[in-house]
């Protein structure tokens, strides 16, 4: 709100009393700013009281007309009809001294203040119509909003009014009446609109000469990516090796790392990896595949001793798979 919050009534007359002052001393300069000063306040004024009406035909309840503003109506009617003396005054002070200054530009000023305060007078006079008509308002929009009537809306039930008529009646009918509904009920459609232009354009264009095959696919650029593989295939073969197991002698994971230390430095990296995958074995994959038996991997609570790894020691065994019965009895 700012400005429009302070107190009117003592902005306006100070303003008032400052272009008195200053047009005494023959300061027009000042006092033109002096009287826009004026003018403003009285716009606050009006901007004031009309908040207050505009509020009223909103919701009479949400305005204090109990005191609150039939004080502000008294209070703005005797200031209306003390600033309209004040300022009948100052403007005849003004042209007075315009016509006896001898200076164009203080009759220059002292013609544009008299715009000023004549424009002044003429809010007041303004705003004193909208106070005598505040009184006859209030008692309007009060009769207005106590007696209306309440506004009633009566919605549309798409089950009842529509669905379940429709469910029991031949589609033919049924159709009828849907087709009705959806012609009024999803609104406008806009139909699609040809633009000359556009078809000029489009019957102008050459056709595009195409081959029956399409385009000649261009040769792709192959880069060979370099092999960044931790492990190489002949570790992996080894690995493979050490945990090709016979279906009835399982090891423990311990033994397993300890072996293939012997072997490789790097190898116990990937048989622990190869081992904790088997921890959860693709028996479905495995199945589909034909494959013979499976590499699998059960904790059984032992906590593994190893200087590298650490976790359970792993129950690692080979499971033999009979990929005849399993599609037998897919059929």
């Amino acid at each position: 709100m700012g400005a429009l919050d302070t107190d009117v009534t003592s902005a306006q007359i100070a303003a008032e009393v400052k272009l008195e002052v200053l047009i005494s001393r023959g300061r027009l300069a000042d006092a033109q700013l002096a009287a826009e000063q004026a003018r403003y306040r009285t716009v606050q004024y009006s901007e004031t009281l009309r908040k207050a009406l505009d509020a009223t035909r909103r919701n009479v309840r949400a305005v204090d007309w109990l005191n609150s503003v039939p004080d502000m109506i008294a209070e703005a009617l005797d200031h209306v009809a003390d600033r309209y003396r004040h300022e009948n005054a100052i403007l005849t002070n003004i042209r007075k001294a315009r016509d006896e200054s001898e200076d164009p530009e203080q009759k220059r000023r002292a013609a544009e203040l008299v715009d000023i305060v004549k424009d002044c007078i003429r809010r007041h006079t303004l705003l004193q119509s909208r106070l005598l008509e505040a009184g006859p308002l209030f008692r309007a929009e009060q009769d207005r909003q106590a007696f209306a009537t309440p506004m009633t809306t009566s919605g549309i039930d798409l089950y009842g009014h529509l669905v379940a008529p429709v469910l029991p009646l031949p589609v033919e009918q049924a159709l009828r009446v849907t087709d009705a509904f959806f012609a009024r009920g999803t609104g406008l459609r806009t139909p699609a609109s040809v633009r000359v232009g556009d078809l000029v354009d489009l019957l102008l264009t050459p056709p595009v000469e195409r081959e029956h095959l399409g385009a000649e696919m261009p040769e792709p650029d192959l880069i060979a990516t370099p092999d960044d593989s931790r492990f190489s295939e002949e570790q992996l073969a080894a690995a493979m090796e050490l945990l090709d197991l016979p279906a009835d002698a399982p090891r423990r994971l311990s033994g397993l790392l300890a072996e293939a230390r012997r072997q490789d430095s790097e190898l116990p990296y990937l048989v622990a990896l190869l081992a904790v995958h088997a921890a959860s074995p693709p028996v479905g994959t495995a199945y589909r595949q034909g494959e013979e038996k499976l590499l699998f991997a059960v904790d059984d609570g032992v906590e593994l001793d190893d200087d590298e790894f650490g976790g359970a020691d792993l129950i690692v065994g080979m499971a033999m798979l009979d990929a005849m019965g399993m599609a037998a009895d897919r059929k």
